[in-house]
């Protein structure tokens, strides 16, 4: 027999479990997960893990095929992230570590993503909580984690000599001032552990790029166990160990670089088993190796070879600029010096520099695109499109000397000779030197069109080439700044914030400011950009700057440089971008033809009003078999949200029905062992005729005084046969609490009787093969008179009353009789 007091036990002590089970969990939080729930929900804080679900049977095992080899100009000058601030060091590192955030750099917006950090969170200002990922390991099998992370930021305070206890035979990092305030503090102040996989990041500032700094190379994570915690990696012989998708082997000076694949990388392993960066310094042997097939991507291969590699149906040239609009983000600008040469000179030669001379000529017209400031369109959203000028227009130039009283008598046109442009060329009106580093075509050319150029307005240009370790010097040296009135120099930003573009050039307390821009307004907007947490304020900031940078020529803002890859045909997978980042990790080989073009028809009518019918499609060149799927989206890539209706089958037709009204997208897709293609994606809308619209009526009185009346319904044009319900409540659909009357009759009527009085609500539901089609929802009123010489009280029913009334009495009774 059952026991009560049994089951309650159990459902007590079940529910006692979980109490305790759910205490549990929330110690187990709060001791190693502090940062709120909602950060995870947050859509603007994107998790990132890579799409690598290519498949290997792309691959071929054959010789040769699973090594990437890669012509570089150069290798690195430094191993060490933290030290790291050139392109070749970047390469090398960024294919061996990582850091907590990125970009995704296969993206052409360049949205920034979490990488080692799983989330975040921006407690304060000035406080940041990271949530790192669990489950990764270092190439030495260290685990990552908080303590590990934590030893990575210490470093770099280390090295920048935040702590004040780097000693003086050991260099300070190269790339310290990246990691100080304005102010000249450190940036972080402090890294706290919290459990296991959380840390704490305190800063000394607002400092608004401060996610965007981590993307850099200085942030990547290394092993604490086999990196040395107070001194450099050394470059030749030292070991470079992160959680990287590869591992690193050697560098031989002037030959290569390699690596090997990580086979436990937390996204999956990479496509090749073996990289190189073979070490080709000269362009164009390094140009010729990628005509010859002795590298599979040429880094800086020669532009003028652009078209023979074009021809070459095994290389692939692919001109991003062109094809996205998005420029480079360097910056190549003639160099003023805002200390010596004022803004009414500066903005003369502004006016009067040949642009279209510079793009078409020394630029062979597909090298660059013109700068209006040092932000490229590379940037993206940022970009202040409005802000083209200043151009060329020589009679402005000669206008604003004119109206500044630099000059007078002299005739503001655009004569460039005769009599007008002689007497501005003989004005004397200032002599500017010109720097720049000779071994470079472009800066030792650019000299000839100075002189000619600015001749025009009066001012003479004399030449003051050197080698490049003499302008490095003068540049990096900010007492030997004012040596420099006219000179040419690129720069390029080490992350994705416009800050980090224009507050080393511009800040007067920059050793990089080599122009000397000391403008008061430019500076205060600066800060602001640094201290603004709200990015679309911050965009506007940006945007406003761009403008202000025009109007007051602190620089030649001259052009961003065109982005063209330069690889193997067969490889697939390459990331191109705006910040011209490469990355081996999702690059593949194709090594053979993958199934030809092909076209997919149906033979839905439009629209389909039987749901059934036949998708056919072209055979694919070199199909072995397709693959069938089906969105409620147009399809564009082949992923886990689409319905596979069919799999590797060698028909070239397929049968679908049963379809609903609604708009279906299906697309085929042709495999081989070489790789897949996709059909074009085909639209079917399906309009199945349900039974048209039809009135239902009655007979009934109003109110109706009897009870009894007919429904009467028109015919629906396709119906099949009609069920009728009734509700006491209006009727707008079909469920399980109405009250049905008849199902699937034919007839167009129905009688009813013995209503008593109330209201009614009657529809008709016509139905057919396809569907259902409602009528419009009656009401019917029942107002039944009384018969005659039965009393009444006027608002109560008398027999309800008297019912009432005995059943109080009763009650009554026996209250008392329980009392006595």
């Amino acid at each position: 027999m059952h026991n009560p007091k049994s089951k309650k036990k159990k459902i007590f002590m079940r529910l006692h479990l979980n109490k305790v089970i759910t205490i549990l969990i929330l110690f187990l939080l709060c001791a190693n997960i502090i940062i709120p729930m909602s950060t995870f929900l947050d859509n603007n804080r994107s998790i990132f893990l890579t799409d690598h679900s290519q498949s290997y049977s792309n691959i071929s095992n054959g010789s040769g095929a699973l090594t990437l080899k890669v012509g570089a100009a150069s290798g690195p000058r430094d191993l060490d992230p933290i030290n790291s601030w050139d392109s070749f060091s970047n390469d090398v590192i960024e294919q061996v570590a990582e850091g907590l955030f990125s970009y995704n750099y296969s993206d052409v917006n360049l949205p920034r993503i979490n990488l080692l950090a799983q989330s975040y969170w921006w407690e304060n200002n000035v406080t940041l909580r990271v949530q790192l990922r669990q489950g990764i390991q270092f190439h030495d099998g260290t685990s990552f984690n908080a303590t590990a992370a934590k030893w990575n930021f210490d470093r770099i305070n280390y090295f920048i000599n935040a702590t004040g206890t780097l000693p003086g035979t050991v260099p300070i990092a190269q790339t310290e001032s990246l990691w100080r305030l304005p102010n000249g503090e450190p940036i972080i102040n402090n890294t706290a552990t919290v459990g296991d996989y959380n840390i704490t990041i305190t800063l000394n500032g607002v400092f608004s790029p401060f996610l965007d700094l981590l993307c850099y190379t200085n942030a990547y994570m290394l092993s604490p166990t086999s990196t040395p915690a107070t001194d450099w990696i050394v470059l030749t012989t030292g070991d470079l160990v992160g959680t990287g998708p590869f591992t690193y082997v050697s560098y031989t000076p002037d030959v290569e670089v390699r690596f090997t694949r990580f086979d436990n990388y937390w996204r999956g392993p990479a496509y090749f088993y073996t990289l190189i960066f073979v070490i080709i310094e000269d362009a164009t042997a390094r140009s010729n190796a990628m005509l010859t097939g002795m590298i599979d991507y040429v880094f800086r291969p020669l532009p003028s070879l652009y078209d023979i590699f074009e021809a070459n149906t095994t290389i692939t040239v692919k001109r991003f600029t062109e094809e996205t609009g998005k420029a480079s983000l360097i910056y190549h600008y003639l160099g003023i010096n805002n200390h010596r040469i004022n803004k009414t000179m500066r903005q003369a030669m502004a006016w009067a520099f040949p642009y279209d001379y510079m793009l078409e000529v020394m630029l062979e017209g597909f090298l660059g695109i013109r700068a209006y400031s040092p932000i490229s369109p590379g940037f993206g959203p940022i970009y202040n499109e409005s802000v083209n000028y200043p151009y060329f227009d020589l009679a402005k130039a000669r206008q604003i000397l004119l109206d500044a009283g630099v000059v007078s008598g002299l005739t503001a046109n655009n004569d460039t000779t005769g009599p007008v442009a002689d007497a501005w060329k003989a004005a004397g009106i200032a002599t500017y030197n010109y720097t720049a580093n000779i071994g470079n075509a472009f800066r030792e050319g650019l000299l000839v069109v100075l002189q000619d150029a600015f001749s025009q307005i009066g001012i003479t240009v004399t030449d003051n080439l050197m080698t490049w370790s003499e302008f490095l010097d003068i540049l990096l040296n900010p007492s030997r700044h004012d040596e420099l009135e006219l000179y040419f120099i690129g720069w390029f930003p080490d992350y994705l914030d416009p800050w980090n573009m224009l507050d080393p050039l511009f800040n007067p307390a920059s050793a990089s400011n080599s122009a000397q821009v000391n403008d008061p307004y430019l500076t205060a907007l600066l800060q602001a950009m640094l201290e603004e947490l709200d990015p679309d304020v911050k965009n506007d900031l940006v945007k406003h700057a761009q403008w202000y940078f025009a109007e007051n020529s602190f620089h030649l803002y001259a052009y961003h440089p065109t982005i063209t890859a330069v690889h193997a045909a067969n490889l697939k997978g390459v990331a191109y971008n705006a910040m011209d980042k490469w990355q081996a990790y999702p690059i593949y080989r194709e090594l053979g033809p993958i199934p030809g073009p092909f076209t997919l028809l149906s033979t839905a009518e439009d629209p389909d009003e039987d749901g059934e019918f036949d998708l056919v499609w072209s055979d694919a060149e070199g199909a072995v078999n397709y693959s069938i799927y089906q969105y409620h989206n147009f399809i564009t890539e082949i992923n886990g949200s689409l319905i596979p209706l069919a799999t590797e089958i060698t028909d070239l037709t397929i049968h679908l029905s049963g379809y609903a009204t609604g708009t279906y997208y299906f697309i085929v897709v042709a495999h081989n062992e070489y790789g897949d293609t996709l059909s074009n994606c085909k639209e079917i809308i399906v309009d199945l005729p349900l039974p048209g619209n039809f009135i239902l009526l009655s007979n009934a009185g109003d109110p109706d005084d009897d009870g009894e009346f007919d429904l009467v319904w028109s015919d629906a044009e396709g119906a099949v046969n009609y069920s009728v319900y009734q509700y006491h409540n209006f009727i707008t659909e079909i469920n399980g609490s109405l009250i049905p009357l008849a199902t699937e009759i034919t007839d167009l009527t129905i009688p009813l009787s013995e209503y008593t009085n109330g209201t009614y609500y009657f529809v008709v539901v016509a139905h057919n093969e396809y569907g259902d089609t409602l009528s419009n929802c009656i009401e019917v009123e029942v107002a039944i008179p009384p018969t005659k010489g039965e009393p009444e009280i006027p608002g109560y029913n008398l027999l309800l009353i008297v019912a009432a009334l005995g059943a109080t009495i009763t009650l009554l009774l026996k209250k008392k009789h329980s009392t006595i």
